[in-house]
């Protein structure tokens, strides 16, 4: 939930040089954001469904990744390739993240 605020915010993570990114990479933020949102969902899924199966005692029945995309898939095709795009732009932002990583020297 707090990524989700975090994009719904617009905040960035603390360790991005933000000015720089904007700078040299304007499109990386907003697609991090996306990102961020796309993989905050399955994680919330995937929370809810290890509460439940904590409250009724079985563990066995938490959900993974591939039991949260099902259940997307479920809803709506669109929204499962919306889930799916934003999983890439995650996976590219993450690559990209080293490059305007702000680094301390101690």
């Amino acid at each position: 939930l707090s990524q989700l605020k975090m994009v719904w915010r617009g905040g960035v993570d603390d360790d991005i040089d933000a000015a720089r990114a904007r700078r040299e990479a304007p499109w990386l933020l907003p697609l991090g954001r996306f990102g961020i949102a796309a993989r905050s969902v399955i994680i919330i899924l995937m929370g809810l469904t290890s509460a439940r199966s904590g409250w009724r005692g079985r563990a066995s029945d938490a959900d993974g990744y591939r039991e949260a995309l099902r259940t997307i898939a479920s809803f709506d095709a669109w929204l499962l390739a919306a889930i799916g795009a934003g999983l890439l732009a995650f996976g590219i932002y993450q690559l990209c993240h080293a490059r305007y990583a702000k680094i301390a020297i101690n």
